[in-house]
């Protein structure tokens, strides 16, 4: 796991927070799908790491974390686009902003809220700002592996079910290619 960040006038690109345990699956982690642990048909279980990625509304700080994991953590923009700054420095810049528990997609909306995948639970959950308690938002069993969010014009929040546990790697019945579903919720 590591980040990558991307000088779009230059299209140099540098891997940062490489190896870092902060990017990294979280080891005392087991990602649950339908109440069990979600594992490959060799019986090794699930090891995601830094996935789930969100831009605060004013651009100053990206939050991330991994999938196989529980934490929350952010990073001032300014550090990952210093590219004078050495790896052990921007290592200090890193904050442990909360637990979400094993999320895929993380939304900032323009409201300030942070909404965070919960394929665990079939939800997508919340929290009124980031550093605020989680709570759930909209839970749903369609909802199967919640994963990509994004802010519509009018504030509704589009979410996609990739069913991911439904995947042939982890149920060699199923097909090749399931659908994904998108979903336009509304209301806050």
């Amino acid at each position: 796991g590591a980040l990558v960040v991307v000088d779009l006038s230059t299209g140099r690109a540098r891997r940062l927070l490489d190896g870092d345990p902060r990017t990294q699956p979280e080891k005392d982690v087991l990602v649950k799908a339908d109440g069990q642990v979600l594992r490959r048909t060799d019986g090794r279980a699930v090891e995601f790491a830094a996935d789930g990625i969100a831009l605060s509304p004013d651009g100053a700080t990206l939050y991330w974390q991994a999938i196989k994991g529980k934490t929350l953590y952010g990073v001032p923009t300014a550090a990952l686009t210093d590219a004078a700054l050495p790896a052990a420095q921007l290592s200090t810049r890193v904050m442990r902003v909360g637990d979400n528990g094993p999320a895929d997609g993380l939304l900032i909306g323009r409201d300030g809220r942070l909404y965070v995948t919960a394929p665990e639970d079939d939800a997508v959950k919340v929290r009124d700002s980031v550093s605020a308690p989680l709570r759930t938002w909209v839970k749903d069993a369609r909802l199967r592996w919640p994963d990509t969010m994004a802010e519509g014009p009018d504030g509704s929040v589009y979410v996609t079910s990739s069913r991911i546990q439904d995947m042939n790697w982890y149920k060699p019945a199923s097909p090749a290619a399931l659908p994904t579903t998108l979903f336009r919720i509304e209301g806050r």
